[in-house]
């Protein structure tokens, strides 16, 4: 999802060739050039440090299984810390797939297609999406963004984006202007 605002489409010239460096957007840090272990450890030490706690609150019951506050509060702590893993899990892999499109995949000028908005009632939060096609090999594929309002307030449907796909798998992209990750510049050649 863009944190700023909407950036013109690349031009070709500005794409240097696989394998990109890449950094977050808004960032000024050192290039990306994979998701790491830094997750997996956090997530590890999450793990560790909340289901031992959890297991031992369930099985500190003296009055039963239904009437152990113990145990209800264990069984929270369990089911909550695995809806955390799976949820932190799930944006890493979405993070990880499109700075891989981004270093690695091929590029093409798309087009907005569609913008769209749900949600906003008294069960759901409010989230906005752009969706954009794009051209591979003579097949139209279409994607997907979630954005902010801000940018859903200025992207207009028939507006140019560029597209990074997969080679092997066309209909895997991601819109760059749209998403949490930019390409770092190649350095100027020495003179």
């Amino acid at each position: 999802m863009s944190r700023l605002t909407v950036e013109k489409p690349l031009r070709k010239t500005d794409i240097p060739p696989p394998p990109r460096a890449v950094r977050w957007r808004g960032g000024r840090g050192r290039p990306i050039y994979s998701m790491g272990w830094l997750p997996a450890l956090l997530l590890a030490l999450w793990i560790a440090l909340t289901v031992p706690l959890a297991l031992t609150l369930m099985t500190r019951s003296r009055a039963g299984l239904a009437d152990s506050e113990h145990f209800w509060t264990g069984l929270v702590a369990v089911i909550l810390t695995g809806l955390i893993v799976l949820l932190s899990v799930l944006g890493w892999l979405k993070t990880r797939r499109q700075l891989r499109m981004l270093r690695l995949g091929a590029v093409v000028q798309g087009v907005v297609s569609a913008r769209s908005s749900a949600g906003g009632g008294p069960k759901a939060a409010p989230y906005w999406e752009i969706e954009y096609g794009y051209t591979v090999a003579g097949r139209t594929h279409y994607g997907r963004h979630r954005v902010e309002p801000s940018t859903y307030q200025i992207v207009e449907p028939g507006e140019p984006v560029t597209v990074f796909y997969d080679p092997h798998r066309p209909q895997h992209s991601v819109a760059y202007e749209f998403g949490p990750l930019v390409l770092v510049p190649a350095p100027a050649p020495a003179n």
